[in-house]
């Protein structure tokens, strides 16, 4: 009698519903598949905006604590010369510890705004004044190196590309349903 009750009704017809998205979708990418020609279309296009930008990427490492005396316990250690290295694996709850809290290279807009203003004005090697609070946890972040935005290949790229390139075709489908929908009320 499960498929009786309320909510299994209700959860039942919102699969349906997903369903049908999808075989319509999948049948208009049928009627028009996506091309090289598109996604490289796609690419270009991204990379146009990209490179309109003086764009900055950061390479970070990064402890995060549980609370601020943590953090400043931590910044404490780090001057008095003990390495950002070893207490990103002994202290940080980040699973970038393994990697001495090491992030990788990062554009301003993909940190979070308390993180990315300390981050812009560090040089190269520093670690921020004070730890930075984001949410629950307390950050104490260093900045590794800065360097020009590098756009990655196509080739490296495809995959997002592709992505954003099925995005675009569900908006617009989208958009063409909504205009032609005749809404009652």
């Amino acid at each position: 009698g499960l498929d009786k009750r309320r909510d299994t009704e209700e959860a039942l017809q919102v699969l349906r519903q997903n369903f049908l998205i999808d075989a319509l979708l999948q049948d208009e990418l049928g009627k028009a598949p996506i091309t090289e020609a598109d996604l490289k279309a796609e690419y270009d296009r991204q990379v146009k905006l990209l490179s309109a930008g003086d764009l900055q990427q950061y390479q970070l490492a990064t402890i995060v604590l549980e609370n601020e005396a943590d953090a400043r316990a931590v910044m404490a250690a780090l001057r008095s010369g003990q390495s950002f290295e070893s207490q990103a694996r002994a202290r940080s709850l980040d699973p970038s510890k393994e990697r001495g809290g090491e992030l990788g290279w990062l554009l301003a807009d993909q940190m979070t705004p308390a993180i990315s203003n300390v981050v812009v004005n560090l040089s190269s090697g520093a670690v921020s004044a004070a730890p930075i609070q984001v949410g629950p946890f307390w950050h104490v972040v260093r900045l590794l190196g800065k360097r020009p935005y590098q756009v990655p290949s196509y080739e490296d790229s495809k995959g997002l590309v592709q992505s954003a390139v099925l995005q675009n075709r569900r908006l617009a489908l989208l958009k063409k349903l909504q205009d032609a929908a005749t809404i009652k009320r």
